[in-house]
């Protein structure tokens, strides 16, 4: 076959497979610091090959949606984040999350997300103090499932707490609780009142409140509870 040489700049309006065979073929010159843009969906496999093709941006739709898939997904080797469609699905670790945000320049949707995992630290990362994380969206709402053991930010908690209508489950024992007053507090109502238990700490753990300022009624109840 003729040799081809092109200076294109985006390769576009073909499959995955084609792109590729392009790459692979002997006979097209000058490939290699192109965008890229497949038709259909991806998996994160053939977005990984098409990544290591070229610098440029490759924008696609991916179709694996496990947190397990998902973590194998490279990010581009220059500044300029790839333009990925996600839409994770299931049980996702907060840590993982953040990762995955931070290789795609779209938003991620959260969705299809059912319980949220990982240290208070993590999920706060994605449950902030002012809303939640920029470029995750949908992500109000789920469950959480806390992985921290010893001590306990009650503020933190709170604050999590606060982005969602379903259970925050600590699964780890607690010692320790730490933060305001009226959040340790809350800490106590959320143990004592929920069914099945929605935070798991030993029944006289060790308080240290903090903040310049305590309601009586507070330190009253919290000492009742210990």
């Amino acid at each position: 076959s003729v040799d081809i040489t092109t200076a294109a700049t985006t390769i576009t309006g073909s499959s995955y497979a084609a792109i590729a065979a392009a790459y692979a073929s002997n006979s097209i010159k000058g490939l290699g610091n192109e965008a890229i843009t497949p038709t259909g969906s991806i998996t994160v496999t053939q977005a990984n090959t098409l990544n290591a093709l070229t610098p440029g941006v490759v924008t696609a739709t991916i179709s694996d949606t496990s947190e397990a898939a998902l973590a194998g997904l490279t990010d581009n080797s220059v500044a300029v984040d790839n333009a990925y469609t996600i839409t994770p699905a299931g049980t996702f670790s907060a840590a993982a999350l953040t990762a995955l945000n931070a290789k795609t320049s779209e938003d991620i949707d959260a969705t299809n997300i059912t319980t949220l995992t990982g240290t208070l630290a993590e999920v706060a990362e994605v449950y902030t103090s002012t809303g939640t994380q920029a470029g995750i969206t949908n992500i109000l709402n789920k469950a959480v499932t806390i992985s921290d053991t010893g001590s306990l930010d009650a503020d933190l908690f709170a604050q999590i707490n606060g982005r969602t209508t379903n259970a925050v489950t600590v699964s780890g024992t607690v010692t320790n609780l730490t933060g305001s007053a009226a959040n340790i507090k809350q800490l106590f109502v959320d143990k004592i009142d929920s069914t099945p238990v929605d935070t798991v700490f030993t029944d006289n753990p060790t308080v240290t409140i903090t903040g310049a300022t305590a309601a009586a009624a507070d330190l009253i109840s919290i000492n009742g509870d210990t």
